[in-house]
């Protein structure tokens, strides 16, 4: 598709608008980690951390709400900063957004994540002597290692694969909503703010609509059901499978538990989508370009796998020897 607001945008002003937004995205970052993750890691995971225990499941319930709410307010950041680039072809907006909320999100997420198990990762990551457990002994370092492993299963389930994805999608839907109908009774039901803020106030309405009387058809325009938003979803779908990956990194004998778990929210994002989702989202194209940049990065999380597959090749002594950890 094309986009016909952004056909008269020069090559400069869309670098100034690619700065700005790369600005804006970094201010979000910054309010995010200041008012939320700090304070977070803080008071409610440094107990945790110098207890050298695993936190309870209300406590990673919480967390997994929390990361999705900062997830989503970094898209929303994201998005109208792509969106005030002035590209004119809706194929590149869309690559363009889905490149930069999964670079995004991969940041949001290894800070997050490294940041709340620090400790553990610096206490069991690779602790484990397998050298001595080859050899019918009880290897050194193994219940660190373990307890690393509990905490990064606690990370996912059910924070991060469940509370934390439905979090989401109750944000994308609500908050819109939300938003359009405050708008809605400030500037046309409950004309109660001042006429020179009314206009600006209307233009963050979907259609613009005019002052004064409010049609039925921009109504429905405004309170018409979101887009299938599949540009949203990809990044989604890599970072929870990078994490998912990540912990055949870490020795544990319950490993299999999380592939487990990560093909249960496969079915239930599945049915979900094509039930419920579907059915109440307005349809929209998306080109395959799209989903060709989705299978280039699939690749990254393929080649984690091959990764992972290195990293015990190492450690076990069939590829050379490790000092990691040593």
């Amino acid at each position: 598709g094309v986009r016909w607001g952004s056909m008269g945008a020069s090559a400069a002003q869309r670098r100034r608008r690619t700065a700005a937004g790369l600005v804006r995205i970094a201010v979000a970052f910054g309010a995010i980690y200041v008012f939320l993750y700090f304070p977070l890691l803080y008071w409610l995971r440094g107990p945790w951390s110098a207890a050298s225990a695993t936190p309870g499941p209300w406590t990673m319930q919480l967390q997994g709400v929390l990361l999705a709410i900062a997830g989503n307010i970094v898209g929303w950041v994201s998005w109208t900063s792509v969106e005030n680039m002035g590209v004119a072809s809706q194929a590149t907006t869309d690559r363009f957004f889905m490149a930069l909320s999964t670079a995004t999100s991969v940041i949001n997420t290894a800070f997050f994540v490294g940041c709340e198990m620090l400790f553990y990762i610096r206490e069991g990551f690779n602790r484990a002597d397998v050298q001595a457990a080859a050899q019918g002994m009880r290897p050194s370092g193994l219940l660190r290692e373990w307890c690393l492993w509990r905490n990064l299963f606690a990370d996912l389930m059910p924070g991060w694969l469940f509370s934390g994805w439905i979090t989401g999608k109750f944000m994308c839907w609500s908050m819109p909503l939300l938003q359009n109908y405050l708008l809605v009774n400030l500037v046309y039901t409950i004309p109660c703010v001042p006429w020179c803020l009314q206009r600006p106030l209307s233009l963050a309405l979907p259609g613009c609509p005019e002052l004064g009387w409010l049609s039925a058809r921009a109504a429905e325009r405004i309170f018409g059901p979101p887009d299938v938003g599949l540009v949203w979803e990809y990044s989604a779908y890599l970072v929870s499978s990078l994490m998912c990956v990540s912990a055949l990194f870490v020795m544990s004998p319950n490993s299999w538990q999380i592939f487990v778990w990560l093909a249960v929210w496969v079915v239930f994002t599945n049915l979900l989508h094509r039930y419920v989702f579907l059915k109440l989202s307005r349809k929209a194209m998306c080109g395959g370009r799209v989903d060709e940049l989705a299978q280039r990065l699939w690749g990254v999380v393929l080649g984690l796998v091959l990764a992972a597959c290195g990293f015990w090749g190492v450690r076990i002594g069939l590829l050379g020897r490790s000092t990691i950890g040593s």
